[in-house]
């Protein structure tokens, strides 16, 4: 299933903005790589579109992880670099 970059790494950084864990969602479809957006805030609502109702199907749909859920950032650098560079 092809997704587009841009399209995905703007997902990321939806999902990530929000105040909270879960306020903003976004989904890829398995199948055709569309990604479906699931937004709390009211003034957003205007992004938001009909979700599938097996959207919570994850055969079918991948939730896309907010930064923070992927570790990313410097402990992740700190702990490659004492694992793979202990004498450096």
């Amino acid at each position: 299933m092809p997704v587009d970059f841009e399209e995905l790494l703007t997902a990321v950084e939806a999902v990530s903005s929000g105040g909270g864990y879960g306020e903003h969602e976004a989904f890829v479809c398995r199948q055709t790589g569309k990604i479906y957006w699931r937004f709390d805030d009211s003034d957003l609502n205007e992004f938001d579109e009909e979700l599938p109702d097996d959207i919570e199907d994850e055969e079918k749909y991948i939730l896309i992880p907010n930064r923070n859920t992927l570790d990313l950032g410097k402990p992740l650098v700190l702990r490659f670099a004492r694992e793979c560079l202990p004498n450096d």
